[in-house]
């Protein structure tokens, strides 16, 4: 089998020749910085050799979401990057701030777009802008790729757009304080992600194509209570799944930590796909019970934390794989895939000898 192949038979619950192995994040997302880091080579070379299958992470170009008018300043400060954008509202100016660091690929946000309740309404006061794609490099992108794998947007839900614009923990004091305002904004960013859902959809229609989820792991136990997920997840969730699988793409749902307790609610979204599925004590339910209550219906990506690629030896990694395939290969439905990957540099060696003996021991034990 060819790893599109190979994926596709996993999605629709058929037996493949072997357990896909992915390397989640390694999938294309970093290809900009990765390719010029020697540290990164062994391991990026699993990638573009073929060893793995990709679920490529992947953007389509869009048309601008944003209304116009926003100014934007760059600066360096101490070897970091900084950004500090403003945008226009009828009530009033809204500021944000990120910043990079040297040597960790990740942008940090040191500055929400709302921070107290008239940042709210500011924001309530623009027009949802529509989304447009341009899917004009659509046909070479997937002609680059190739058998290589599944192409996998990424499309953030409502609660990962609150979450996003307040922060963590000025979500929770507006939501708790102000939950007529809070749930206001939440409708207002549903509209949004639905456009997304929409236009995304007719952009990639007649391809193959998977979409991943984010923002689910906002509402998870302890952070919330379980019933809260589906008032959070689900109901906002629902019709962006429905969406998409109606335009025959794959969906696949993200959400790191503690999924045991709403595990029910997962089901309900009936995604084609899960991630990560972390083990205790990342998580809170352990694999074999996952597999046992979702395993025949929804394929399972992922159960190999990414804390273990740091302090484990490549034996101990090849002895969990090798038990994780015993649980998670019988039935099919099964990706073995870490829960994140790496996002400093250099990138020491004991972890790329980690990364490989992972892939290594997947080939070992995935065999059908």
């Amino acid at each position: 089998m060819t790893s599109k192949e190979r994926i596709l038979a996993t999605l629709r619950g058929e037996i493949p020749d072997q357990v896909p192995i992915t390397l989640y994040e390694f999938d294309g997302w970093y290809d900009d910085w990765i390719l010029d880091e020697p540290s990164y080579a062994d391991c990026f070379a699993l990638v573009k050799n073929g060893v793995t299958d990709q679920f490529r992470n992947w953007n389509l170009r869009k048309s601008k979401t944003w209304p116009d008018g926003i100014f934007e300043e760059t600066w360096q400060e101490d070897g970091s990057k900084y950004w500090k954008k403003t945008v226009p509202t009828p009530k009033g100016d809204l500021v944000s701030q990120q910043r990079l660091d040297p040597n960790v690929h990740t942008v940090w946000i040191i500055e929400h777009w709302l921070k107290t309740s008239a940042d709210i309404e500011r924001w309530l006061s623009l027009p949802i802008a529509g989304v447009e794609f341009d899917s004009s490099h659509l046909a070479e992108d997937m002609a680059a790729l190739g058998d290589r794998g599944l192409m996998m947007p990424s499309l953030a839900d409502a609660i990962c757009e609150v979450a996003d614009l307040l922060g963590f923990a000025t979500m929770l004091e507006i939501m708790t304080l102000e939950p007529e305002l809070f749930f206001r904004l939440m409708d207002f960013e549903q509209e949004r992600v639905l456009a997304h859902a929409r236009a995304l959809a007719a952009a990639v229609k007649g391809y193959d194509m998977a979409v991943r989820i984010v923002g689910p792991e906002y509402a998870t136990p302890p952070y919330m209570a379980p019933q809260m997920f589906k008032r959070l997840v689900v109901d906002y969730d629902l019709p962006v799944v429905e969406i998409l699988q109606d335009a025959g793409i794959w969906v696949r749902l993200h959400s790191h930590g503690n999924i045991g307790r709403v595990l029910d609610q997962i089901e309900r979204l009936h995604p084609d796909a899960i991630d990560p599925i972390e083990p205790p004590p990342d998580g809170d339910i352990e694999f074999a019970e996952v597999k046992r209550r979702l395993g025949d219906k929804i394929t399972l990506v992922g159960n190999v934390e990414e804390r273990l690629l740091e302090y484990s030896t490549p034996t101990e990694i090849n002895a969990y794989v090798k038990q994780l395939m015993e649980t998670g290969k019988p039935g099919g439905r099964f990706v073995l895939c870490p829960t994140a990957m790496p996002i400093h540099s250099p990138l020491q060696p004991k972890i790329s000898d980690n990364i490989i003996a992972m892939v290594e021991a997947g080939l070992k034990y995935g065999k059908y």
